[in-house]
């Protein structure tokens, strides 16, 4: 009979990446799941050779945390485990905070071990169905990412529970399990009962079955990701399908979510362009190649006539007669040709309706203005007439006896 230490016997080895002489850090928070992995783990010490050693984690958002470490002392006392315990102080943190912080220290050890199981799975593949995630999502908890590594995740929540029972053990109760305000508490204690009570579906067996299709899926798109992921040419990428495609892009900016890969999918076989990914995270293709940038160039010299196309705005000249703004520059004020650039070290201006000449990096810092490189700025060859954001000029800007006008209008692409 395949016992359940069998089954985390077999999913360490095979899965996990587990050998003989490892040492393996047990995540023991007191809880029912975390406590059955460590008796199985201790029940395979001797067998696998391993070097068992445990953590605990204080989070101190609750009152009865003091009480589950003193728990998990005198448990790992009794059981002769090692223990280091890290206190956190998170105040008035969100869940996801304390997770990222868990997470953090795990980081510090080789070989983290999880009590995570088949129902944490379920869990998780409902949440991520209603987020609209691919298969890689849907296939939910990998049995080992980086350093941490989940032996029980083959092994469902009515099992543990029976081995515990079957065994005697004792363990800490976390009352904030309860709570279904708390979206993954909700899928726990409302709906995979539901699943788990209808008798025309073998709700766990199939999921389980559906699960292994999944995380096979996913390991072979990731295995083909990975041969293209070295891969610029944009007209290359945009014949790719999307599920591999998607792999290849969010390996390269984990910051990519599925609406802006949709936009940038789309104009991969379109030419050149730029799309913002968030914040001054760019995606670009020049040339053929598809880069992903933290911030855009500078803008180059370029003659100015009627229309300009920028990366990320274009710049149209029209020529006016009438109402004039101080953003327009006088017609009997330009000198030679008109050319727009980013600001230079050491470019001075000062705009219209200003008495004060100062750098231009001066006048944006005042401003507030942070694309300051992006910035387009028109010269006559000689001087600065114009700079995005401040206006014209003010020894250009119209006056009582202007005639004739050039209006700057610029449109942001992104």
């Amino acid at each position: 009979m395949f016992t359940m230490r069998d089954k985390v016997r077999e999913t360490l080895l095979s899965h996990c990446g587990v050998t003989h002489g490892d040492a393996v850090t047990i995540a023991l928070s007191g809880g029912q799941d975390s406590v059955v992995l460590t008796e199985l783990l201790l029940s395979l010490r001797e067998e696998l050779e391993l070097e068992l050693s445990a953590l605990h984690i204080h989070h101190g958002l609750r009152a009865a945390s003091d009480s589950e470490e003193l728990w998990v002392r005198e448990y790992c006392r009794q059981h002769q485990l090692p223990l280091t315990v890290h206190h956190l102080h998170l105040g008035q943190s969100s869940e996801a905070e304390a997770r990222e912080a868990r997470y953090r220290i795990f980081a510090q050890y080789d070989k983290v071990a999880t009590a995570h199981h088949l129902d944490d799975c379920m869990e998780t593949f409902l949440i991520n169905l209603c987020r609209g995630s691919g298969s890689k999502g849907l296939s939910s908890i990998p049995h080992r990412r980086e350093g941490i590594i989940r032996p029980m995740l083959d092994i469902s929540k009515d099992d543990i529970c029976a081995y515990a029972k079957e065994h005697n053990l004792c363990w800490v109760e976390d009352e904030s399990n309860s709570d279904t305000y708390y979206l993954r508490n909700f899928m726990r204690h409302r709906i995979l009962p539901e699943l788990k009570a209808r008798e025309d579906i073998s709700f766990v067996n199939g999921f389980a079955a559906s699960l292994k299709n999944l995380r096979q899926e996913a390991e072979c798109l990731d295995t083909l990701a990975a041969c293209y992921q070295s891969q610029q040419r944009a007209d290359i990428l945009a014949t790719l399908p999307r599920p591999l495609l998607w792999r290849v892009l969010k390996k390269r900016c984990p910051a990519l979510n599925r609406e802006r890969f949709e936009v940038i999918a789309t104009r991969l076989g379109q030419g050149a362009f730029t799309e913002q990914i968030a914040g001054e995270i760019f995606a670009r293709v020049h040339k053929n190649k598809l880069h992903f940038i933290t911030k855009l160039p500078p803008i180059e010299l370029t003659e100015l006539r009627d229309t300009v196309e920028l990366e990320d705005k274009t710049v149209e000249i029209r020529e006016i007669y009438s109402q004039f703004t101080h953003s327009d520059i006088d017609c009997d004020t330009i000198k030679g040709k008109l050319y727009l650039r980013s600001k230079r070290s050491g470019d001075r201006f000062c705009p219209a309706g200003h008495q004060t000449d100062m750098t231009l990096g001066r006048y944006f810092q005042k401003k507030q203005i942070t694309d300051k490189d992006r910035r387009v700025v028109i010269t006559d060859g000689e001087r600065i007439l114009y700079a995005e954001g401040l206006g014209a000029h003010k020894d250009v800007a119209p006056t009582s006896q202007t005639n004739k006008a050039l209006r700057i209008i610029i449109r942001r692409k992104i």
